[in-house]
């Protein structure tokens, strides 16, 4: 230990001179090193080095006591983690494995070693965090790790091994990842992460019914976490054939039902009675509060088209419900006679997160879904639309409000000199950096379109733009004043000026008296709907003039009809 200790010295000396910690152990590579010194003082050393802020420069003492001749596992597996906290996961995985090699000669005949089932362990987090930073799926280096410690008994491989597998895109994967969870839950039910997984991966591979008892159970593990009711409440808005008082066995421990299970009919008091929980639970919680006036709003939508299904509620939903300690539905007359007499109570614009949220999972089917099977061709619309306006025009600084995955990028980059994107979603926005754009910025636009930024590379500073995209975001907006302000704002005035704005319309005929007080309305998919007058209202107070106005076309299907659409081009007020 002392050799150790006044190598560590020297090497100290040395870096203080040239500033190469590296160099400095290197040389010290010459000096005489004990390696026979009493077991436990590499984590000695290791928490003295921290403890003295000199963390740069252990990894290379290890090194080179391991250099030195000797191959103790302690030392190695010590070396491994060092690297691990410093975040270098490429040396951590390799000194890893050579440690695994090491630990297999030593307990080759033993049944079960811990030391061998926590490299194995540690080795896999090593190699997911490495592809995580690549942004690749785990390996299968890493989940047959986990599989072989978690085959040991090794209860933290348990968990990682699902959740790893789970991440793979594969039915198999999922499979395995099913049955690692269902293991979890049935050797510890109150273990909410198991029921959690059951559930998600159930939900993922259509099993709604085995989804909604699954989150039922995390329910009971974890009575205070909101985020589990409002799984329920989505199950109950989408349809289970069976609910979870109706269950009496299935889920975890491999009594997960077959997939495609047959799912129910949408149950809209249900699952608003799950959100109301969920809000008991999280008071003030944006997310929640959307839910829940979106199952509102779908409630209203149903009454209204003679589809909305009564909840009788029996003793065993009565027990469910009890046993939660959240209260069942109300009487289906009760919930629409004070959905119809109170004030509107939707939010004037969707939770950011919440939106975001709905992004980031789709992220990866995105184009797909909306360019084939909704059949959406509004950035191609917008486009048309500005040449035949202004055939001339060359907009050199564009502004495109919810980028999404870039669809408008490629229309507009090759005349573009600054073109940039704003998204809430981290995911989508990840998937537009080919597209085009000069500038990706991730975050709300409330907090990014006013004036007055940084200017940094996160911020808009003060730039204006001679073209602002809005292409079904502001769909997300009910009153649409404060945005065409912050439009306004960002707008050139000496640069003939345009912004163009798709909306989802709601036709006068269509309109309550208290639409037509608000202008908008949230539906049940989440979205809002304008009315022309209120688009007209919010222009003119924002100084800003409609140049253009198309309220006879779609921008997409939903459920394979033509959603009506408005399109309008903005320019700045004479």
């Amino acid at each position: 230990m002392l050799s150790l200790l006044l190598c560590l010295s020297a090497a100290l000396q040395l870096e203080r001179k040239n500033g190469s910690a590296r160099s400095a152990v290197f040389h010290a590579t010459t000096s005489d090193i004990t390696t026979k010194r009493a077991r436990g003082s590499v984590s000695e050393l290791s928490r003295l080095i921290d403890l003295a802020g000199l963390r740069g420069t252990v990894e290379a003492a290890f090194a080179l006591q391991l250099r030195g001749g000797s191959a103790e596992l302690e030392s190695q597996v010590e070396l491994a983690e060092s690297w691990m906290r410093q975040g270098d996961f490429d040396a951590a995985v390799s000194q890893f494995r050579e440690a695994l090699e090491v630990a297999r000669v030593e307990t080759a005949g033993e049944e079960q070693s811990t030391v061998l089932d926590s490299i194995l362990y540690n080795l896999g987090v090593a190699l997911e965090e490495q592809a995580e930073r690549a942004g690749l799926a785990p390996p299968e280096e890493a989940i047959a790790a986990y599989r072989e410690a978690a085959q040991h008994g090794f209860s933290n491989a348990v968990f990682n091994l699902a959740t790893a597998l789970s991440k793979v895109d594969t039915d198999e994967a999922l499979e395995e990842a099913l049955s690692w969870y269902g293991m979890i839950c049935q050797y510890d039910p109150s273990n909410d992460k198991g029921w959690i997984g059951v559930g998600t991966l159930c939900k993922r591979s259509g099993r709604a019914s085995t989804a909604a008892w699954a989150f039922s159970n995390a329910a009971k593990a974890s009575p205070e976490r909101h985020e589990i009711w409002l799984q329920i409440g989505d199950l109950f808005a989408k349809g289970v054939a069976k609910y979870p008082w109706e269950a009496k066995t299935g889920g975890g421990g491999g009594g997960a039902s077959e997939a495609g299970e047959d799912d129910g009919a949408p149950d809209l008091l249900r699952a608003r009675a799950a959100t109301l929980h969920a809000l008991a639970l999280a008071p003030g919680n944006g997310v929640v509060e959307h839910m829940l006036a979106q199952y509102d709003a779908a409630i209203l939508e149903a009454d209204g088209q003679g589809v909305l299904a009564d909840a009788p509620c029996g003793d065993d939903e009565a027990r469910w419900w009890d046993e939660h300690k959240a209260s069942a539905p109300e009487a289906t007359e009760d919930v629409l006679s004070a959905l119809r007499g109170a004030a509107s109570t939707s939010p004037s614009r969707a939770n950011p997160q919440y939106v975001a949220d709905q992004f980031d999972a789709f992220a990866d089917t995105f184009d797909a879904k909306l360019q084939q099977d909704l059949q959406y061709k509004v950035p191609e619309l917008a486009k048309g639309t500005l040449m035949t306006l202004r055939p001339e025009q060359a907009f050199k600084r564009v502004l495109d409000l919810g980028c999404g995955t870039g669809l408008n990028g490629p229309l507009y980059s090759d005349d573009a000199d600054v073109l940039v994107g704003i998204d809430l979603s981290p995911k989508i926005v990840e998937k537009a950096r080919d597209r085009g754009y000069t500038k990706l910025l991730v975050g709300d636009l409330d907090a990014l379109l006013p004036l007055g930024g940084l200017g940094g590379g996160d911020s808009l500073g003060d730039d204006t733009f001679d073209l602002i995209l809005s292409t079904d975001t502001h769909v997300y907006f009910g009153d649409l004043g404060p945005a065409f302000k912050q439009i306004a704002a960002r707008m050139d005035p000496e640069a003939s000026s345009l912004a163009v704005v798709t909306l989802e319309l709601l036709p006068e005929e269509e309109a309550t008296a208290a639409d037509v007080a608000n202008g908008w309305r949230l539906t049940s998919t989440g979205r809002y709907t304008h009315t022309a007058a209120h688009v007209e209202a919010a222009a003119a107070a924002a100084g800003l003039a409609i140049e253009h106005r198309n309220l006879d076309y779609s921008p997409r299907l939903e459920k394979e009809v033509p959603v009506k659409g408005q399109l309008a081009v903005l320019r700045l007020a004479a």
